[in-house]
């Protein structure tokens, strides 16, 4: 057996290679099995940055989709509308699947998010009411509950509106708007809000009613008008002059009006009728259009009613003129009226009738809705008319009446056309005293006469006797004047001064005094009444609109009137016994101050359309704003499918009453200024939620002014930021 012999250790180099061998393989086992973590930790890293990935892509997704969603969707983001509300939990408004899960949009409006907006030279609204607000009154009407809006017809009859409408209430519970007997109103895309209910057909965007949220008056509190530098102030801030007469071309039928003050609606009436020869007779001429030339009115016809205004048409021709038959249809004196710079189609002094011109120019308001087109009066002149209303004067358009207003157009202040007052303005201080320049003193009966030479009121005594029962002394001083006289200033107030005294016998008989003013116009009053006095004291009588008597019973309207005027004084001793009298007059003075500006009265009329006469038109085209806070627009179209009413620039009123309304308006009633923005643009926070979590935040901007047809045109991303 051989035997085992022990094999020698290596020596040298290849004991060394063994070594780094086994050092080699034991690293790359260490290596190997790091490299196989690391790779496991890269992989895990990858898929959670690609689920990140997946989260913001879905979310941006998500975002993109809730954008085109609401942009042209206008109950996104306007004030008002419950779609995408400014307070509360925001509602999910758009979902879209992605691979990290459905993505949910919430919705939230920002503050001033589709406000709507007033200019300075346009106003918010096509239609706002104010009855209901404190100090307006509540305009009653065939409605329930007098709503500040009320429309009634038939045949499913449809007010359209071009603008935005707020409606007040006294309370979310009160009525604001009704639409009754299937009649509708209808402003498409725009807004409209009330702060009370609403009944009936109303078509907006949105249509928000019971808010609560009263809609002030523009032009401030009911207990105050608005005075420059509000835009909203009237061109009349204190009473312009006495306008003259309107004078009547026979040849164009066209008759014309001078700015300024108007109180006798029969004389203007006249005014539109001339007197001229045809064949050798002389004959009256009816001029059935009136041109109000550019320029600021001011009518206060004083009557004493809302049931008797200035006729534009056929009415006041038969009932207030002569009781005369002037003709009918075109031929009705004063049945077009055209405020503001004429259009080129008609011409006051033509050679011929401008009568059909003047019907077809006014036309053009409603066969072409471009206001640089001009009907019968011209809406891009420099130069139009703003008429202000008081008391119950107000536009009355009837059979075969036409009125077409055109403003100034302005652009730091609103284009109002026609205005109604809300206070009485305070009544300005004594401008002039009119004292008498001359004496004519005769007596009747028994006595001694007054020697001449009585003037004015200065400690100067003019004796005169008069003796005899049932005998009277009379003085007639005249001539009156004023330093610094202004005949066409109107008067508002003139206070008589009679400074007297009466010594009578017996002590216990009785005396009559009187005074009877006589205008230099023909007017004439008396004033009765005034006690006798045994020492030299001053009686004082203030005559104005509600005196008696007034100054429209004594004839004065302006200066005018009182120049050249004069007052007879008279005392008549008693019918019984042996009277007698001493009578001293020192002087007569009358204190004359100018006439405020009147209020409309609360509730009543400023414009009234009555449509019931076949198929003859009344038309109204206002192109400027409707600004009477404290008054009514009435509108009877009775079915008539040629009665127009256009309000083109939009009306702050008490109330709106439409009655019989046709389902044939194929044109707004009520419209804003157009090419202008009416509402700010919406801002929107919409936010991508998925699951509980929220993934991105984003704040837009849509763009709704450049082009309001096409809302949400472009889109202004304001903030983006993700959410980890």
């Amino acid at each position: 057996m051989r035997a085992l012999t022990p094999r020698s250790r290596l020596h040298g180099e290849r004991g060394a290679s063994m070594v780094l061998i086994l050092a080699l393989i034991t690293i790359l086992g260490l290596c190997v099995g790091g490299i196989a973590v690391q790779g496991t930790a890269g992989m895990m890293a990858v898929q959670g940055v690609k689920n990140q990935r997946n989260d913001i892509y879905g979310a941006e997704g998500a975002i993109d989709g809730a954008i085109n969603y609401i942009r042209n969707d206008l109950t996104r983001g306007r004030f008002g509308a419950d779609n995408c509300p400014s307070s509360g939990t925001p509602p999910t408004i758009f979902s879209l699947p992605s691979d990290a899960g459905t993505m949910n949009v919430t919705c939230r409006s920002l503050a001033g998010s589709g406000d709507e907006i007033e200019g300075v030279n346009y106003p918010e609204n096509a239609v706002l009411t104010t009855g209901g607000l404190p100090g307006y009154p509540v305009v009653n009407n065939s409605c329930n509950g007098d709503p500040g809006i009320c429309l009634g017809g038939s045949n499913g009859g449809i007010m359209t509106v071009q603008g935005s409408v707020k409606s007040n209430a006294t309370s979310a519970s009160g009525k604001s708007i009704d639409a009754s007997s299937n009649t509708k109103l209808d402003a498409g895309q725009d807004a409209v809000r009330a702060t009370g209910t609403c009944t009936g057909n109303i078509i907006g965007v949105p249509v928000a009613c019971g808010t609560g949220i009263t809609r002030p008056d523009p032009g401030g509190g009911a207990s105050s008008d608005p005075a420059p530098p509000s835009n909203w102030a009237a061109e009349l801030q204190s009473m312009p002059p006495l306008a003259p007469a309107p004078t009547c071309n026979p040849i164009s039928k066209v008759a014309t009006m001078q700015p300024g003050s108007y109180f006798d609606r029969d004389a203007v009436l006249v005014g539109f009728t001339a007197m001229t020869t045809v064949s050798g007779k002389s004959v009256r001429v009816s001029c059935p259009v009136v041109w109000m030339k550019p320029g600021n009115y001011y009518f206060d016809y004083s009557q004493s009613t809302d049931i008797d205004p200035w006729r534009v048409g056929f009415d006041d021709a038969s009932g207030h003129l002569y009781n005369e038959n002037f003709g009918s249809g075109t031929d009705v004196p004063g049945s077009v009226i055209i405020g503001g710079t004429l259009s080129s189609a008609i011409n006051p002094n033509a050679s011929s009738s401008q009568v059909n011109a003047a019907r077809a120019a006014v036309h053009l308001g409603l066969t072409n809705n471009n206001p640089a087109v001009p009907g019968g009066c011209d809406r891009t002149a420099p130069n139009g008319v703003q008429v202000m209303m008081a008391h119950y004067a107000a536009f009355d358009v009837k059979y075969q009446g036409m009125l077409e207003l055109c403003p100034s157009p302005s652009s730091s202040k609103q284009q109002i056309a026609l205005v109604g007052r809300k206070t009485d303005q305070a009544a300005p201080a004594t401008s002039a005293t009119f004292k008498p320049t001359g004496q004519v003193a005769p007596i009747t009966g028994s006595g001694t006469p007054f020697a001449p030479g009585l003037s004015a009121i200065d400690g100067v005594v003019n004796t005169g006797n008069v003796n005899g029962m049932n005998k009277s002394a009379t003085v007639t001083v005249n001539g009156y004047s004023a330093a610094g006289q202004q005949p066409t200033q109107t008067v508002g107030q003139v206070t008589v001064r009679i400074a007297h005294r009466e010594v009578w016998n017996p002590s216990n008989s009785s005396l009559t005094i009187s005074a009877q003013l006589n205008t230099s116009t023909g007017g004439s009053c008396t004033i009765s009444g005034i006690s006798k006095s045994s020492s030299l004291a001053t009686y004082t009588k203030t005559l104005d609109d509600s005196s008696s008597p007034s100054l429209a019973d004594c004839g004065v309207t302006s200066q005018a009137d009182l120049v050249g005027s004069s007052v007879k004084w008279t005392v008549t001793t008693q019918n019984s016994g042996s009277p007698s009298s001493q009578v001293d007059l020192d002087g007569i003075e009358m204190d004359v101050a100018p006439r405020a500006l009147a209020a409309k009265t609360p509730g009543s009329k400023i414009v009234w359309l009555y449509g019931d006469l076949g198929a003859h038109m009344p038309e109204i085209y206002i192109w400027g704003t409707v600004y009477a806070p404290t008054s009514r627009i009435e509108l009877a179209l009775y079915s008539v499918a040629t009665t127009v009413a256009r309000f083109g620039r939009g009306v702050v009123v008490a109330g709106l009453i439409v009655s019989n309304l046709t389902v044939n308006q194929s044109y707004a009633a009520f419209a804003n200024a157009s090419g202008v923005a009416h509402y700010a643009n919406r801002k929107m926070e919409l936010i991508a939620w998925l699951g509980g979590t929220r993934q991105l935040r984003v704040v837009i901007e849509l763009d709704d002014t450049n082009d309001p047809s096409n809302p949400g045109k472009t889109v202004k991303i304001i903030s983006w930021t993700a959410v980890n």
